[in-house]
C-alpha cells in the first residue's frame, strides 16, 4: 500500500500559476492598502509574498504560520486580494486555508 501525504499540494491541487504583482510583500502592500491595520500587523513577516502565500497554502501549510499573523481581518483582506490576483473566488482561498492547512 503507498503511503500518501494527505496535505501534499493541499488534497492534490497543484499552486495556481503567478499572475503580474504575485511577487509583492504582502506586508508593505497591507500597510498601504489599510493603513488602519498598522497597530495589529505585529510580527507580520516583512519578506512574504503573494507567490509564497500561494505555492505554501497549496502545500499544505497554514496561512497563520506562513505570514506570522494572528488577525482574521488581515487574513480576509489578503485572501480577497489573492482571489483577485488569481481570478479566484475568496471561499477558494479560505477553503484551502480551513480544510487543507
Amino acid at each position: 500500500m503507498k503511503n500518501e501525504n494527505k496535505n501534499a499540494n493541499a488534497g492534490g491541487r497543484k499552486p495556481l500559476a503567478d499572475p503580474k504583482g504575485a511577487e509583492r510583500r504582502i506586508r508593505a502592500w497591507l500597510l498601504r492598502t489599510c493603513p488602519e491595520e498598522k497597530p495589529l500587523i505585529g510580527d507580520f513577516r516583512k519578506d512574504v509574498t503573494f507567490a509564497e502565500v500561494n505555492r505554501r497554502m497549496h502545500g499544505g501549510e497554514n496561512f497563520y504560520d506562513i505570514c506570522d499573523c494572528g488577525e482574521s481581518v488581515q487574513r480576509e483582506i489578503v485572501f480577497r486580494e489573492l482571489a483577485r490576483l488569481y481570478g479566484t473566488k475568496y471561499a477558494y482561498w479560505y477553503d484551502l486555508w480551513l480544510n487543507h492547512g
